[in-house]
């Protein structure tokens, strides 16, 4: 068999994508096959289309990761100032609830529910608690104190 090229020259070898024969000098090794220079020429147009597909696509890709990282980002901010507040507020929550407990007990303890009329009072009991108790026995309005001393 002769090269396709070169007629007067024998082929060393058979070109992968068109069969024809190839001498030395028209043989190129291409992923260790040999090719013509014609078929290594649409090997690689089409491998630099697929190339430039791929970095098509890839740029696509990317950015469409880029938007939903930023978008997650932004979102996780927000969640996060959303937990902040909220921790904020369930904190002043329980102040707020302890002094109301601190109050409670406070009134359930001993002290003295005094009438602003008659000025008489009343030593309340450990089970007692001041709300108990609307006015005094002479009409007058009775208030909490811990002690009688003014």
């Amino acid at each position: 068999m002769q090269c396709h090229l070169h007629p007067q020259k024998s082929a060393i070898a058979l070109c992968l994508g068109c069969h024809n024969g190839l001498c030395e000098e028209c043989r190129i090794i291409y992923d260790g096959k040999s090719v013509c220079a014609d078929c290594y020429k649409k090997i690689c147009d089409i491998e630099k289309e697929a190339s430039s597909d791929l970095e098509f696509d890839l740029d696509k890709e990317a950015a469409k990761l880029k938007n939903e990282f930023d978008k997650f980002i932004k979102d996780q901010k927000i969640d996060m100032e959303i937990y902040k507040i909220k921790e904020e507020t369930n904190e002043k929550i329980d102040k707020v609830f302890s002094k109301f407990q601190d109050f409670i007990i406070t009134k359930k303890s001993s002290g003295y529910l005094i009438c602003e009329s008659c000025a008489g009072y009343y030593k309340l009991q450990s089970d007692e608690s001041p709300d108990e108790f609307v006015e005094c026995e002479c009409g007058g309005i009775l208030f909490f104190s811990k002690t009688l001393k003014k």
